[in-house]
This record gives structure tokens, C-alpha cells and sequence, in this order.
């Protein structure tokens, strides 16, 4: 039958039969309560202290089985099993780890040492024992990262910027040469053959020929220019050599200039002319024989006398 327990304070509680004779405290205000033998109420001993006796002195009640759920009652106190915890299983006895021995001892560095003992002896301590974390943050797991081996990726670069660089320079370098170059060749041919044909016939007229006197005026019959040889720009001078009626010729073309420097053989009178010249707005051709200006075959006259 359950015993009812009233406190001083004007609480009232009620146990089982088997708590009678145990000691607890009033959860409202804290006075020691004694658990009566019969059904009468128990008045609560007021008491000075305020903490919790550390271990109770009554034996604890052998084990029985669970009494089957009670109806809960509408009317009258709670119960104070559930209260005070007389309901609540034993806790279990606290597990103590053996002391460490200490540093130099035989006992610490024998082999027969325990592993649990070595490995805790080993870990660090960690103010954190059940995570790596501290309380409220929380591992990120991130997703796993996908490598990429670099060595093609870096091969693939230089592949692209080496193709880039040779199509580049092509194109602005011995590429743009070449196209300025084939259109600059007729010209450096046609002056050359201009000034060459000048110094031939100024040869004749300051040796007081003139152009009715020779049944043929000298002439070039040939030139060739050197190729040009890859580059990034046109060269600065350009050779060249030919053949005229009155022996062969060499000499440099000034690209950028247009100025004619050549060695012209005379056969018939075994001579070397040192010519120079240019070419004018494409029309006006001077030449220089030995530094002389080479003058003009032209007619006699005599025909018109006639």
C-alpha cells in the first residue's frame, strides 16, 4: 500500500511500501525526509544544510521485478518515487585508471607494460575527448577533389604558344619580307638595266660618237638579281649581274634609296666603268662614269643635212 510522505513545508508525497525506512529530500525545499514504516504520514525534519549527503548509510532493497504501470491519479500528490529517484536504476561505479608510473621508472619502459596503458600514455591530452572539434562547430565534409595530372596540360601550352609564336612571326616577319620583296624585284631589275644602258651610251658619246654613228646602241641584254634570303625585313642592298653588248656588269641595288652602284666592262677598248645612278619618278634616269656625269647620245645631223 503506498506510504504518504508530508513535508514541513506543506508538501505531501507519496512511496512505495518497500522504500520505508529510506532517507531522501524534499525536492521543494530541500528539508531530509525519513520514509515511515506504516501508513501514517511523516513529518520532515527541518535541516541546516542544503547539500546532498554523498552516500546513503541504508541498505539498498533487493532487486524485484517491475511493478506493473499504475493508473495515473487525478487527485492528490505526485509521486515521490519518481521525485526523490528511487525508481531510477543504481548508477554504475566509476571506472578509475591506475596511476602512470613515473618518468624512469623500470615499470615505464618495460615491455610488458599493458597496450590500453601505452596507448593512452602515448595519446596527448585533448580538451576535446569525444571530437576534434570543439562544441558547436561542425565538420564540413567536403566533396572529393578530382586531380588533374599536369604534365599534358602543360605540354598542350607550350604546343600553342610555340605554334603562335611561329605563325606570328611568319607572318610579320620573314612572310611580310617576302610579299615586300616580290613586288620590289622588277623595279631593282628595271633601274639597274636603266642606269647600265645610260653609262653605256654616255661611254660612246664623250668618245664623240654619236647615235647615228653605231648601227646598234648599246644595251643590256641580261640581268639577274641574287635571291633574297630569308629574313625578317628586306635587306638593305641587293646584288646583282648581267650581260650587255659590250661585256658583262655586276654591282648593288639600295633598296631603300634606289640608288645603282656597278662595275660595267667595256670588251673593245678593255675597260672597267665605275657607274652609279638612280632612276627618277620612273622616268628620269642619270648616271655618273667615274664619278662624271655620263652625257647623251644623240644624232648628228647629218642625215637632215642631206
Amino acid at each position: 500500500m503506498p506510504i504518504t510522505v508530508a513535508c514541513a513545508c506543506g508538501k505531501k508525497f507519496k512511496t512505495k511500501d518497500e522504500n520505508a525506512g529510506k532517507k531522501g529530500r524534499c525536492p521543494e525545499c530541500g528539508a531530509a525526509l525519513t520514509i515511515p514504516g506504516g501508513s501514517a504520514p511523516a513529518v520532515a525534519r527541518p535541516a541546516a544544510a542544503a547539500a546532498r549527503p554523498a552516500a546513503s548509510s541504508a541498505r539498498p532493497a533487493p532487486a524485484k521485478a517491475p511493478a506493473p504501470a499504475r493508473a495515473p491519479v487525478e487527485d492528490g500528490p505526485p509521486d515521490l518515487d519518481d521525485i526523490l529517484g528511487f525508481n531510477d536504476p543504481p548508477p554504475a561505479a566509476p571506472q578509475r585508471l591506475a596511476p602512470a608510473p613515473p618518468l624512469g621508472s623500470p615499470s615505464a619502459s618495460s615491455p610488458s607494460s599493458s597496450p590500453a596503458a601505452t596507448k593512452a600514455s602515448a595519446a596527448p591530452a585533448s580538451p576535446f575527448p569525444s571530437s576534434r572539434f570543439p562544441p558547436g562547430v561542425h565538420k564540413v565534409e567536403h566533396s572529393k577533389r578530382v586531380d588533374i595530372p599536369k604534365g599534358p596540360i602543360i605540354a598542350i601550352l607550350v604546343v600553342v604558344v610555340v605554334v603562335g609564336g611561329i605563325i606570328w612571326v611568319m607572318k610579320h616577319g620573314p612572310a611580310k619580307a617576302a610579299e615586300e620583296w616580290r613586288k620590289l624585284q622588277p623595279k631593282v631589275e628595271s633601274d639597274a638595266v636603266a642606269v647600265v644602258n645610260k653609262a653605256l651610251r654616255g661611254y660612246y658619246a664623250s668618245k664623240g660618237y654619236h647615235a647615228d654613228d653605231i648601227r646598234r646602241p648599246p644595251e643590256s641584254k641580261e640581268i639577274a638579281v641574287t635571291d633574297m634570303v630569308v629574313t625578317m625585313t628586306v635587306p638593305k642592298e641587293v646584288m646583282f649581274n648581267g650581260r650587255s653588248s659590250e661585256g658583262s656588269y655586276t654591282g648593288s641595288y639600295t633598296t631603300a634609296t634606289g640608288e645603282v652602284d656597278a662595275q660595267v666592262e667595256i670588251m673593245t677598248d678593255g675597260v672597267m666603268l665605275h657607274v652609279t645612278g638612280r632612276v627618277k619618278d620612273e622616268k628620269f634616269v642619270t648616271a655618273e662614269i667615274n664619278g662624271k656625269p655620263a652625257p647623251d647620245l644623240v644624232a648628228s645631223g647629218k642625215a637632215n643635212q642631206e
